[in-house]
């Protein structure tokens, strides 16, 4: 996901330097792929930190449901989640 950052203000710096001009022009406007990149990075590491978060809930209100876990230590371990 830092990766995606690192290049979303990157290939946003060069592109708005190099926009002086008319239509798409190659050595121009190659930073917007830049950019459409990074924005797919960010979306899928959030993508994956959600699905990640939402599995240990799942095993966590499983534990509950079995008697493995008391809903006070539920409740703590998905305090941490939030974190």
């Amino acid at each position: 996901m830092i990766w995606g950052i690192i290049l979303l203000i990157f290939g946003g710096i060069v592109w708005i330097l190099n926009l002086i001009g008319n239509g798409f022009q190659w050595g121009r406007d190659w930073p917007i792929f830049v950019i459409l990149f990074a924005i797919y990075e960010i979306t899928k590491g959030i993508n994956l930190k959600n699905k990640k978060k939402s599995k240990n809930l799942k095993k966590i209100l499983k534990d509950v449901e079995s008697g493995k876990l008391k809903a006070e230590e539920a409740k703590k371990y998905m305090e941490e989640e939030d974190e």
